[in-house]
């Protein structure tokens, strides 16, 4: 007892523990084994204990001890009493049997999202940010002079005809003559790579042609008939015409060429002169044209470096001289619809051979073709073809097919104008080109820009689809007709176009 009074009263001491208190009543507990629970009152369970006395005697230690701390509001009041921290009380009077809580990491996880889609509104493909714009160049398999490389800018999306099973066209047909407006009327528009202007003719009622009045006007200073067709447009010079008569009825049919006609021998005076410096050819070609107020639109062809004192200008006009460049180097002249300007152009934009594999410009199916035929050709074909100048300033080549031996060989080409590689080469391959198995074919179809049916253009590629398949060739030839029907003006375009047949 006397251990038991000494635990209880430390009890009262900042310092006791749990584990004392929870000892010393479980000693006082086995002390009381004894005690029945009728000497054992309601409001003091060991008041009334009876027993040996020292069972007794801790039964009154324990109600004075309990009297003070043991309350029925606050059995752990000692406990509570003590200098333990209030966070610290559980873990003293119990042994925890797991770890602590860990405390969940604050971190950031990103979740990609993917951006939504740019709708292709653009016409060339995506637009660009208004900040970027991205320049798109078109690369030609040409040579060119280092000092004198071409930038050609290109849209690569192309439009396509649907093939559809029916096409409704509405055509929208108007002229002018000296800015006065033509009634009805019937017209006609060619050109090839044979020559370098457009020719033209247009069908009119007498009132018409009394405004165009050609005999009252002097030579160069013609009417020019503008005739707008769809989104194309013809410029002519009224040049000639013809009247019909018939049955009381009267007619006139007004024909001339584009303005670049007034280059030619009819009108333009021939020049003089050689050149004394080294000079590229389209410089030539711009030199010449500066006073005429025809502009050079556009060189696509080889350009190539003519030394001093070679080519002369005497008693030739100024298209006798551009045409004398264009076919140096196997090109052609192609003289604008509407504006006075040149082009030059290859006739071949690759080889022959090269041709049915080659990008095609243009696709055409089946459904929108009025009719084909066609023309076969054969000669022999060359494999190789000797290039020489007329003097002792220039270059000489040996152009042939690759993977060939060279033979036969065509006729060798000769000209003052063969003075460097590039116009070799291009000359070569042209008159390659010429030879074997050719077929021209006449393609008859409409032009309509719903439907992507463009205007052909000379030396574009073509692909024309026929049930039997696919083949390609190069436009050598265009004529445009527009005829009235039933008060509604009707328009047709007839394309010839070289196809290569053989190996």
């Amino acid at each position: 007892m006397t251990a038991l009074e000494g635990r209880l009263k430390s009890m009262s001491e900042p310092s006791f523990a749990v584990a004392a208190c929870a000892a010393g009543v479980q000693s006082a507990m086995d002390g009381l084994d004894g005690c029945s629970g009728a000497n054992t009152t309601g409001s003091l369970f060991l008041t009334g204990c009876s027993g040996d006395a020292q069972a007794a005697q801790a039964g009154e230690l324990l109600e004075s001890y309990a009297d003070n701390t043991f309350s029925d509001d606050a059995l752990l009041v000692g406990c509570l009493q003590s200098d333990i921290l209030a966070a610290e009380d559980l873990a003293r009077c119990f042994s925890p049997k797991s770890l602590p809580a860990v405390t969940v990491p604050c971190e950031y996880y990103e979740i990609p999202v993917e951006p939504e889609p740019v709708p292709e509104t653009y016409v060339c493909g995506i637009r660009p940010p208004s900040n970027r714009l991205a320049l798109r160049f078109y690369r030609r398999k040409i040579s060119h002079d280092p000092r004198h490389i071409p930038l050609p800018f290109a849209c690569f999306d192309t439009a396509k005809t649907p093939v559809l099973n029916g096409y409704i066209m509405q055509n929208t047909v108007k002229a002018t003559a000296d800015g006065q407006p033509i009634g009805s009327f019937s017209a006609s528009f060619t050109a090839d790579t044979g020559g370098y202007c457009w020719q033209g003719s247009l069908t009119v009622s007498p009132e018409d042609f009394a405004k165009i009045n050609p005999d009252a006007r002097a030579k160069g200073e013609e009417a020019q008939i503008k005739v707008q067709i769809n989104a194309d447009t013809f410029v002519i010079l009224a040049e000639d015409y013809s009247d019909n008569r018939r049955f009381g009825q009267k007619s006139y049919t007004v024909t001339g060429r584009s303005v670049t006609a007034r280059l030619g021998a009819d009108y333009a005076p021939k020049g003089s002169g050689t050149y004394r410096n080294p000079i590229y050819a389209q410089q030539i070609a711009t030199e010449v044209l500066r006073p005429t107020g025809v502009g050079l639109d556009g060189w696509t062809m080889a350009d190539w470096l003519i030394p001093a004192d070679v080519y002369a200008l005497t008693d030739k006009t100024p298209m006798a001289v551009l045409q004398e460049l264009a076919q140096a180097a196997g090109g052609f002249i192609e003289s604008d619809r509407a504006k006075p300007a040149l082009r030059f152009k290859p006739k071949w934009k690759t080889a022959a051979w090269e041709v049915a594999q080659a990008a095609a410009d243009v696709t055409v199916p089946a459904s929108v073709i009025f009719g084909i035929s066609g023309q076969r050709n054969v000669s022999e074909r060359a494999n190789g073809i000797y290039v020489w100048p007329s003097h002792n300033k220039g270059k000489g080549a040996d152009v042939y097919r690759n993977g060939s031996n060279r033979e036969p060989r065509a006729s060798a080409l000769t000209h003052a104008l063969y003075t460097d590689q590039p116009v070799l080469l291009a000359a070569g391959v042209a008159a390659l080109s010429a030879t074997g198995v050719h077929k021209r074919e006449t393609v008859s179809l409409p032009v309509s820009d719903k439907y992507a049916i463009p205007m052909a253009n000379l030396g574009e590629i073509w692909q024309i689809s026929e049930p039997s398949g696919n083949w390609q060739g190069v436009v050598v030839g265009v004529s445009v007709e527009v005829k009235i029907e039933n008060d509604a003006p009707v328009v047709t375009q007839n394309v010839s176009i070289d196809r290569y047949l053989d190996e």
